[in-house]
C-alpha cells in the first residue's frame, strides 16, 4: 500500500478517493442498553448481523467509533432561550462557572460517535473499463504534477455513485435512527485523523473544503520510537496505533466496542471489513477444505507415531470443522482489520494508556499489539477511503454474526443530549471509593427536566415529563432531587416541592444567614434567596385553596353529594371546582 492520503474530494456524504473509488458515510445512532439487559443485547446483535449480511454485496465497509469534542459552550448556548428571566445574569454566570468546573476536573470532554462507511459501486462502468480509466487518470494526474499544473476536478464523477449510495442508504435504514452524514460531519471526521484530541473548533473544521488543508499536519514517526507525533502549528499530540492480533476462539460475548467505551480515556476504533468470497479457486471454501485436511492428517500422524494427539491439533481440527460447517450454511465471511487509536499530550501518559489497554484485553484472553515499526503505515491504513483489502497482517476472519457480537453502536448513555451537568456515569459496578469510581469514568451526564414527551400517533397529549427517582436509603435520591430543583430554578419554569420534614428550609436558612456566603457565592445566594417557603397548617381554614388545584379537605360528612358540594363550596372559590383533584378517605 502506498503511504499517501487516499481522499480527493467530498460532496454530501460521499468521499471520492485518488483511485476514483467512492465511499458513503452514515451516522448510526447509538442504542443505550444496560449490561444486564441480555434480551436487548441479543436483539441488537441480531439486527447488526443482518445488516452486515445485507452489506456483503458492497464487498467493503468500515465501522468507526470516534470521540468528538463535547462542544460545551455551544451545548449550553442551546439552553439560553429556556433560562429564567427573573434573576438577571445569574443563570448565565452559573453556567459559565459550571463549564469552568467541568474543564478543571481534567475529564475528557468528548462524546462517542458511530459511523458506518460503505464502498460504493460505480454504476456506469464495468470493472475492466474502470481499471483502464483509473490508470489513465492516475497517469494524467502524475503528468500534470510534473508541470505544476492542477487538473480541474469534475464533480460529475459523484453522479456515477448516486444510485449505489441510495441502495446503501436503504440497507443501512434497516437500523432505526440512521442518517446520512452531513458534509461538515464528514469533513471533520476526515480531519480528525490528523488532530486526534488536539484543541480545535469542530464546527469550524467541518466548514473547511480545501482537501489539502484537511491533511496539513506534520506526521513524524521518528521523534519517539513506536509512536506517531502530530504537529499542527503550536499543537502537538502523540498517537499510538494498536491492532487486534487475536480474538477468543469463541467470540460470543466479546463486546469489543462496549469494552473500549468503558475505559477511562478516549479510544477510537476502526474496523475495516472485506467480503471474503467462498467460491472460486482462491475462495474460502477451497482453503477451508485444505485446512481441515491438513489438520486431520497432522492428528493422525501424531497419533500413529506417539499414540496421542496434541490439544493444539485437536483445536485446529475443531475450528476447521466449524469453518466448513459455516461455509455449508452459506454464511457470509469478512476479513477484518481492527485498529485502536490512543492519544495524549505527552509520551508518559500515552505509554501508560497503551499498557493499560493491552493489559485490560489480555485479562480476557484477547491480544492487542502495538507494532513498533508499523505506526506510520497503520496511520495511513486508518484514513478515510484507504483500501486495505490486500492487507495480510493482523487479519481476523469473522462471520456477520461475529461482527455483530462486537456490539457496534451500543452504549450505556444516560441523561439528555442537551442539558445541565449533574455528574458522571461510572462503568464500575463496584468501586473502592468515590474517587475510584470517578477516575474510572469519562461519561458526563447531562439532564434537562423540561424536555417534553414525544407525541406519537396521537397516543398521548401530555408534554410534561414523568420522572421517578428510586434507590436504596442513603444513596443520594434527595440530593439528586435538589439538583433537579436547582436546574428548574435556572430555567423558565415553576415548581412546587412538598417537604414534610422542612429540611430544605433549615438548610437554606442556615446558608442564607451565613454572613460570608453572600460575598463568596453571590450567584448561589441569589438562587437560594429566590425560593419562597410556605408552611401550611391544615387546621387553619384560611389555608384552603392556597395550592389549588392541589387540595386536602376534611371529608367528614361527605357521604352524599349535597354534603360534598357544600363542603367544597365552603373550602374554596367556585371557579376552581372543575380543576380539583379530590382525595376521598372512606
Amino acid at each position: 500500500m502506498k503511504l499517501a492520503v487516499p481522499f480527493k474530494a467530498v460532496k454530501d456524504n460521499i468521499l471520492l478517493t485518488q483511485d476514483n473509488d467512492a465511499w458513503a458515510y452514515f451516522n448510526i445512532e447509538a442504542l443505550s442498553i444496560s449490561d444486564n439487559d441480555e434480551e436487548g443485547i441479543a436483539k441488537r446483535q441480531t439486527q447488526l448481523s443482518l445488516l452486515f449480511d445485507r452489506l456483503a454485496d458492497f464487498e467493503d465497509f468500515e465501522l468507526r467509533l470516534y470521540n468528538r469534542d463535547l462542544d460545551l459552550v455551544n451545548r449550553y448556548k442551546e439552553l439560553q432561550p429556556s433560562l429564567a428571566t427573573d434573576m438577571g445574569e445569574t443563570p448565565v454566570q452559573m453556567i459559565v462557572d459550571e463549564i469552568s468546573a467541568i474543564t478543571a476536573t481534567g475529564v475528557s470532554q468528548t462524546i462517542e460517535r458511530f459511523v458506518l462507511g460503505i464502498k460504493l459501486h460505480n454504476q456506469n462502468s464495468g470493472k475492466v473499463i474502470k481499471q483502464a480509466t483509473n490508470a489513465m487518470n492516475n497517469f494524467v494526474d502524475e503528468l500534470a504534477g510534473w508541470f505544476n499544473y492542477e487538473k480541474p476536478f469534475d464533480e460529475k464523477l459523484f453522479d456515477d455513485f448516486r444510485t449505489s449510495e441510495k441502495q446503501a442508504y436503504e440497507k443501512v435504514g434497516y437500523l432505526d435512527h440512521t442518517r446520512r452524514l452531513t458534509t461538515d460531519e464528514l469533513v471533520h471526521l476526515m480531519r480528525n485523523n490528523f488532530i486526534q484530541g488536539q484543541l480545535h473548533d469542530f464546527r469550524k473544521v467541518g466548514q473547511e473544503r480545501d482537501i489539502f488543508k484537511l491533511s496539513d499536519t506534520v506526521i513524524d514517526d521518528g521523534a519517539v520510537s513506536g509512536y506517531v507525533k502530530l504537529v499542527n502549528d503550536d499543537n502537538v499530540r502523540y498517537v499510538a496505533k494498536l491492532v487486534l492480533s487475536t480474538t477468543p476462539e469463541n467470540i460470543t460475548g466479546f463486546h469489543l466496542f462496549r469494552l473500549v467505551q468503558n475505559m477511562s480515556y478516549p479510544i477510537d476504533i476502526n474496523l475495516k471489513a472485506h467480503y471474503y468470497k467462498s467460491e472460486g479457486i482462491y475462495g474460502l471454501s477451497v482453503r477451508a477444505g485444505q485446512s481441515l485436511k491438513t489438520a486431520s492428517n497432522n492428528v493422525n500422524e501424531r497419533y500413529q507415531a506417539e499414540g496421542f494427539s496434541s490439544s493444539k491439533d485437536d483445536n485446529t481440527v475443531e475450528i476447521a470443522e466449524v469453518l466448513n460447517d459455516h461455509i455449508s450454511e452459506k454464511k457470509n465471511f469478512f476479513s477484518t482489520l481492527v485498529t485502536f487509536t490512543v492519544s495524549a499530550e505527552d509520551i508518559e501518559t500515552l505509554h501508560d494508556r497503551v499498557a493499560n489497554l493491552i493489559e485490560s484485553f489480555r485479562s480476557i484472553d484477547v491480544n492487542i499489539v502495538k507494532p513498533i515499526g508499523e505506526q506510520k503505515r497503520l496511520f495511513y491504513y486508518d484514513l478515510m477511503g484507504a483500501d486495505v483489502s490486500q492487507n495480510r497482517y493482523w487479519v481476523q476472519l469473522l462471520t456477520s454474526e461475529g461482527i455483530g457480537e462486537l456490539l457496534f453502536a451500543v452504549n450505556q448513555q444516560v441523561g439528555s443530549n442537551i442539558g445541565f451537568y449533574i455528574g458522571r456515569g461510572a462503568p464500575k459496578t463496584v468501586a473502592n471509593s468515590t474517587q475510584d469510581a470517578l477516575d474510572s469514568s469519562k461519561r458526563l451526564v447531562f439532564f434537562n427536566p423540561l424536555i417534553t414527551n414525544e407525541i406519537l400517533d396521537g397516543s398521548t397529549s401530555t408534554t410534561s415529563p414523568n420522572i421517578m427517582i428510586t434507590g436504596k436509603t442513603g444513596r443520594g435520591k434527595s440530593y439528586l432531587t435538589k439538583i433537579i430543583l436547582k436546574i428548574i430554578q435556572l430555567s423558565n419554569a415553576k415548581a412546587i416541592y412538598f417537604d414534610p420534614k422542612q429540611e430544605m428550609r433549615k438548610w437554606y436558612s442556615a446558608v442564607l444567614n451565613d454572613k460570608t456566603f453572600k460575598a463568596d457565592y453571590p450567584d448561589e445566594y441569589t438562587l437560594l434567596n429566590n425560593v419562597r417557603f410556605v408552611t401550611l397548617d391544615v387546621s387553619d381554614k384560611t389555608n384552603y385553596g392556597v395550592l389549588d388545584p392541589f387540595i386536602v379537605i376534611d371529608v367528614s360528612g361527605t357521604r352524599d353529594k349535597r354534603n360534598l358540594t357544600r363542603n367544597l363550596k365552603g373550602n374554596c372559590d367556585k371557579k376552581f371546582l372543575n380543576k380539583f383533584t379530590v382525595i376521598m378517605v372512606p
